[in-house]
């Protein structure tokens, strides 16, 4: 059966032409299984194929055409094979799961194909268990639609029960945070309104807000920009390693690592309990200080350096069509990574947060990808490798949330015991995070570049030693909400 063309909405246009051999624009997850199933990794391979050939989108790649004013299609990839994405690799020494994680993230998906790949990671020892890392090209999917296609491998999952299962684990303190529940804004020629009064009205109110936004994108480039020319114009430069956060021409092109860091949800919640906020403010916090830690250990000191994450907010309501691509929004968050105190820095954490969700996502510097429908497509195609490497102008990391359903999943009888979410890493960026909470477990992806002037690997240690400080502090009373 022939599936139908589309075209790519403006935002998967934009992730489509941001892409670089060098800063690959696919999201990744690491699924760790238990021991069991029994089944051999070439037989496993077969099997993973046939699941993910019956997904329509897995059988489509991306068609850009000659006339750079065009849209890109997605058609169908008429040479399709679904075994050629699926690869076996053996793990050999300590390290060999991060080592080759870190290999796979960094090479890009074939943009002749159907830009996905499955690698099946495996030590030769059935008591083990295994790994899957699954990568998708972001064009293809945001964070949940890309939970709803991993969920098609596994066992025991009916097709029209994926997209409730998606959502079923989501805690209730972190609604907000999700973005969900805030309603999706429409693209330009998707709006119906009854008059045309109303629709000069919703014209002028889109008008207003999408120039708010290019004014405060305007202003957080300008400031930042100011925070990188002063030291130089003063002369107190910090040397190479101007931002932890960012690649730098002095130590060379870095090398491609990956960190699994695992945090009991048990322990999040306690200080949840303790603290206020939600399990998303907990966890942005403890990245806060444990960013402040590892900027010590470097010999960079947090408060001469402002670091702003880029955390992207899904538009798209849980029962929305996934034809429709991508819909993010964002908010552009500064880290207090300049307090010292660990329990004010958590507390200033939840405030900081609690202030964007009161603003909402449709607003700041973090919205801009609202605007990408605004912007035709030709425009995308011919400025996204212009504008790519300009990523730390506007962020010095990208940190997602990505929720995943806390169902008792396997794949060929084996449990799924955790999964590791993997974010691109953007161009001039050194580091992405991207966290997930899976059956009693928050797991943060740590991937970035490693070079002679720093390892973000060593975050993993940070986030363990800021969890253990703050637990110790919850013997005192709660702090009022």
């Amino acid at each position: 059966m022939t599936t139908p063309t589309r075209k790519l909405s403006a935002l998967d246009t934009a992730f489509w032409s941001l892409e670089s051999p060098e800063a690959p624009m696919h999201l990744g997850a690491l699924l760790q299984f238990g021991p069991g199933g029994g089944a051999d990794p070439a037989a496993l391979a077969v099997l993973l194929a046939g699941r993910a050939a019956r997904a329509p989108r897995l059988r489509q790649r991306v068609h850009v055409p000659r006339n750079p004013l065009e849209s890109p299609r997605w058609v169908e990839d008429r040479a399709f094979d679904a075994l050629r994405h699926v690869r076996v690799h053996g793990l050999v020494g300590r390290g060999a799961l991060e080592r080759v994680t870190a290999e796979l993230m960094a090479a890009p998906l074939r943009r002749d194909r159907a830009p996905w790949e499955i690698h099946l990671l495996t030590d030769g020892h059935p008591e083990s268990g295994f790994h899957l890392l699954l990568k998708l090209h972001h064009a293809a999917a945001d964070g949940l639609r890309a939970v709803e296609l991993g969920v098609r491998l596994l066992d025991r999952l009916q097709r029209s029960s994926v997209r409730r299962a998606a959502t079923a684990d989501v805690d209730p303190s972190d609604v907000d945070s999700s973005g969900t529940a805030e309603p999706p804004v429409p693209a330009y020629g998707e709006w119906r309104v009854p008059a045309p009064w109303t629709r000069m009205e919703e014209v002028a109110r889109r008008t207003a807000r999408s120039a708010d936004v290019l004014a405060d994108v305007a202003a957080g480039v300008g400031l930042r920009f100011g925070d990188r020319l002063r030291p130089r114009l003063l002369g107190t430069a910090r040397g190479p390693l101007d931002h932890p956060l960012h690649t730098t021409s002095a130590a060379g092109p870095g090398t491609r690592v990956v960190a699994l860091a695992a945090l009991p949800t048990v322990e999040l919640q306690t200080l949840r309990r303790w603290f206020g906020g939600t399990l998303h403010d907990v966890s942005l916090g403890l990245i806060s200080g444990a960013l402040r830690r590892w900027y010590l250990e470097l010999g960079v000191d947090p408060a001469r350096r402002r670091t702003q994450v880029l955390v992207p907010v899904g538009q798209r309501p849980r029962a929305g069509d996934a034809a429709l691509g991508n819909q993010l929004s964002g908010y552009l968050v500064t880290l207090p990574v300049d307090e010292p105190d660990p329990v004010t820095r958590l507390l200033r954490m939840r405030q900081v947060l609690n202030e964007h969700k009161d603003r909402g996502a449709q607003q700041g510097a973090g919205a801009l990808p609202l605007l990408s429908d605004l912007v035709p497509p030709g425009v995308h195609r011919l400025a996204g490798p212009l504008l790519a490497p300009t990523a730390p102008l506007l962020f010095d990391a990208l940190v997602s949330d990505v929720p995943i359903p806390g169902l008792p999943f396997t794949l060929v009888g084996a449990p799924l015991r955790a999964v590791h979410p993997l974010a691109p890493l953007a161009r001039g960026h050194a580091l992405a995070l991207a966290v997930s909470r899976f059956r009693g477990q928050v797991n943060i992806g740590v991937h970035g570049l490693a070079d002679e002037l720093r390892d973000p690997r060593g975050l993993e240690r940070s986030l363990r030693t800021e969890l253990d400080e703050l637990l110790a502090h919850a013997a005192a009373p709660p702090v009022a909400a």
